[in-house]
């Protein structure tokens, strides 16, 4: 039998949990609350988060925390059921609820948990999502009974290990990585921080000074929140203040419970893929997330992932914190990230030993990698089961860009002689996935932050020693669609009075696209890093000509791999960075023309893009109306194949739309798939993708952003587009490696 302890498998905590007696908890609150008073607390309550967040970003000084937003802000029941979220990084704020869990059921006894205690954890086997990112959670007691927790956490520049930042490129297991600190009560109960902690906890870093600023930040936010608690108990009293945060889990729940019950049951499921374990690994592993829906019950499952590998691996709280941004984006977004209600209706079920669920000692200091890579397969399988709702105010969307955060990280000595060491921060201008309805946002962002901004190139350019060419958006990066994927961006630069930097690359998605479409939509651009050696930039600098592209540069290109270190860039060097982009949605060829033109005389779109994907055929600026439909026309033909068609046409009364492009019929055989545009059946939805009109194409085809998969691994990549036999619109599409078969990623219950 697996325990699930965080101690040799990550900590999944099931049923009560057992709190040592010497811990009385808060249980008292009023039985009714007036409505005015219930909202004036609840407000206080929300802002409570984002004060502490301000809090931490003011003392700390980071750039992680002013554009990148890593860290996020929590308030907790006594219990550990979220309250309230903060406005930042959703990732970071859906772990901590497990790290209290853990302390309360192994730190109660000893070393006790008191009125002024702070605990801090960087375990990602406990409850953190990598040991970069460091937990500090605050009881706060009221009359000598624990009333609830203020918590955050915070990305810190450096904690150690054999990499600088520590996302570590080649990393076996987790002694190769910064140390793990399960929960340690650094501040005592007289509010006193222990200081030979604290030494033992900053003698890690390669940056110190840096991390004492951010360890301060964070014990000034719980104190905030702790003040700030106690006021409200002040104002309104104890009993009050517990019926209100009673109240907000109980609508939580009731309204997360609501959406639920218009949807269908059933199993949605979408398989996804990352290359590239270690540095030389040319292999492709396999992702996988499976959503089962239940009257009022949804749970997430990791059926059919790879077993843990190399640096891919990550926790089961880093796994989960990947699905909650997209499940709360388009399930609870109007909750303002109350999310302690709708998590009781929700059960997450690891596979231990998994990519997603890795065992001790694996490493997982990567999350950009397995955090986004959940996240996107949530985002997929969730759209694809609201799509089944049959209200156009629903939102459901394809996969944002940044799906994998291309960490590239650079370090060295600058002019001054000081150490310096950073990730880039631009790809949190990711763009965004097409709507049902609209054009994903370009750069727009991500959807695990709403505050997702990139750095100003003045800023980097202050703090770190480069100089930048470009940083735009990337025109066609976006995926094809009836609606298009936002774009995302591109940006280089070149050394600054510095002789010399020294990077690494930890991430995926450049050989797989991994923002995937939605309903026939194309995938966004992947990741890629080049870097140009040798070139002339100084001289063209020194004419007052700043270079626009590589190509405009002499030297020599070199294709970063996905996981490398230790590449040295020289003055004379150029390094350039392309982040993913968002998946489109629909069939390309159903958009509207005059979208099209638009987005080529705006520069959102090459010109060739609009022929090649959309077949808008433009002369001037304008459109050929005639020579646009007749090339449709060709594409659809060439998407059926020779030969004369005369699919059937489905028989039977409507039961359900699956999504804009398909439906179920309900006829005297039983249940069958139809098109919703022409009526061709496809017969049972188990296994209509091999009665469809199937396009094998390369994933370099349905992208001019998509590089050639070869250069990184060596299974071939494809876009499988399944068409409708009848009138060859696009259903749906899936990105699939080597040999593998179409899969079911829908299953409805009798």
């Amino acid at each position: 039998m697996t325990v699930f302890d965080g101690i040799n498998e990550c900590y999944v905590p099931e049923g009560p949990i057992a709190i040592d007696p010497s811990v009385v908890l808060h249980r008292e609150a009023d039985t009714e609350i007036d409505p005015v008073t219930y909202e004036v607390i609840r407000s206080s309550l929300w802002n409570i988060n984002v004060e502490a967040g301000e809090i931490i970003q003011r003392v700390s000084g980071s750039p992680i925390a002013q554009y990148a937003h890593d860290l996020n802000t929590v308030l907790l029941t006594e219990d550990a059921e979220y309250l309230y979220t903060g406005p930042y990084n959703l990732n970071l704020a859906v772990v901590v609820d497990l790290t209290v869990k853990w302390i309360l059921e192994f730190r109660s006894a000893d070393p006790g948990i008191a009125d002024g205690d702070i605990f801090l954890s960087n375990d990602p086997f406990v409850g953190a999502s990598h040991v970069t990112d460091t937990i500090m959670a605050m009881p706060i007691f009221v009359d000598g009974r624990l009333f609830c927790w203020a918590a955050s956490t915070f990305h810190q520049y450096d904690m150690g290990g054999t990499a600088p930042g520590g996302y570590s490129p080649d990393a076996r297991n987790r002694f190769e990585e910064a140390d793990p600190i399960p929960p340690v009560k650094i501040v005592s109960g007289e509010g006193e921080v222990r200081r030979d902690l604290l030494d033992w906890y900053l003698r890690k870093s390669r940056t110190p000074h840096l991390l004492e600023l951010d360890f301060r930040s964070q014990i000034a936010g719980c104190n905030y929140s702790k003040a700030r608690v106690l006021s409200l108990v002040e104002a309104y009293g104890a009993g009050t203040v517990k019926a209100a945060m009673r109240k907000v889990l109980d609508d939580g729940e009731r309204a997360f419970a609501r959406r639920l019950e218009a949807i269908p049951d059933g199993r949605w499921s979408t398989r996804g893929y990352v290359e590239s374990a270690l540095p030389g690994d040319r292999q492709v592993y396999t992702t996988q997330l499976n959503v089962t829906k239940t009257g009022r019950r949804i749970v997430f499952d990791q059926e059919g992932t790879s077993p843990q590998a190399g640096v891919l691996s990550i926790s089961y709280a880093a796994w989960r914190s990947g699905i909650m941004p997209p499940l709360v984006r388009l399930l609870c977004d109007d909750t303002m990230y109350a999310l302690g209600g709708a998590l009781r209706c929700a059960e997450f079920r690891p596979l231990a030993g998994s990519m997603m669920c890795a065992s001790h000692p694996a490493a997982t200091g990567n999350p950009g990698i397995g955090i986004c890579q959940a996240g996107s397969l949530a985002s997929a399988s969730l759209s694809r089961m609201l799509s089944t709702v049959d209200d156009e105010s629903q939102d459901v969307f394809a996969v944002a860009g940044t799906s994998i955060y291309p960490i590239s990280a650079l370090s060295g000595v600058d002019q001054s002689g000081n150490y310096f060491g950073t990730i880039h921060m631009e790809p949190m201008a990711g763009g965004l996935g097409a709507f049902r309805n609209a054009d994903g946002e370009d750069t727009g962002g991500t959807v695990y932050d709403a505050l997702a901004l990139a750095p100003n190139v003045e800023f980097s350019e202050q703090y770190f020693p480069i100089l930048f060419l470009y940083r735009r958006e990337l025109p066609g990066s976006g995926g094809a669609g009836r609606f298009r994927g936002g774009n995302s961006g591109i940006f280089a630069y070149t050394p600054h009075r510095a002789d010399v930097i020294d990077h690494y690359t930890a991430t995926s998605g450049m050989a797989i696209p991994t923002s995937l479409g939605l309903w026939g939509g194309h995938p966004g651009a992947t990741n890629r890093d080049l870097l140009k050696r040798s070139t002339d930039v100084r001289a063209r600098l020194q004419e007052g000509r700043i270079p626009q592209s590589l190509d405009e540069l002499g030297g020599e290109v070199e294709w970063i791999a996905p996981k490398v270190r230790d590449i040295l860039q020289y003055p004379d060097d150029v390094w350039e960075v392309r982040w993913a982009a968002g998946g489109g949605f629909g069939d390309p060829l159903e958009r509207e023309p005059e979208a099209v033109l638009r987005d080529v005389t705006r520069d959102l779109l090459p010109a060739d893009d609009a022929r090649r994907f959309y077949g808008v055929v433009l002369v001037g600026e304008a459109v050929d109306e005639q020579a646009t439909a007749s090339l449709r026309d060709e594409m659809r033909a060439a998407r059926l194949g020779p030969g004369e068609k005369r699919p059937a046409k489905a028989q039977g009364e409507h039961v359900l739309n699956l999504g804009p492009t398909l439906e179920v019929l309900r006829g005297e055989h039983g249940d069958e798939v139809a098109c919703r545009s022409c009526g061709t059946s496809l017969g049972a939805l188990a296994g209509w993708k091999t009665r469809a009109a199937s396009v094998a194409l390369s994933v370099e085809e349905v992208n001019s952003q998509i590089d050639d998969p070869a250069r990184y691994v060596d299974a071939p990549v494809y876009f499988r587009s399944y068409c409708c036999p009848g009138c060859a619109r696009a259903l749906d599409g899936e990105v699939t490696v080597g040999d593998d078969a179409p899969y079911d990623d829908v299953e409805l219950a009798e």
